[in-house]
């Protein structure tokens, strides 16, 4: 992702084609009006230690829901 000012909306803007097709733009209203996010799981360390060896990883589970539809939309230009 690439963040970008232009016309005084922010912008983020992205390569990655199987995310967002060639002529599309997906438009979101501030996050306090798109909806809750959620921690499921909050992070959590595991630690394996083996003679002089130490093997490590975090993780955590998270989750999202849009709560007002009409906070989000897609425009496709033909």
């Amino acid at each position: 992702w690439k963040a970008m000012r232009f016309g005084g909306i922010d912008l983020l803007v992205t390569i990655k084609r199987n995310l967002v097709p060639d002529d599309t733009m997906f438009m979101g209203a501030d996050p306090k009006f798109l909806g809750k996010f959620f921690e499921l799981e909050p992070v959590t360390m595991y630690v394996k230690r083996e003679a002089f060896m130490l093997e490590f990883f975090s993780y955590e589970l998270i989750g999202a829901v849009i709560g007002n539809v009409a906070a989000v939309g897609r425009a496709d230009f033909v």
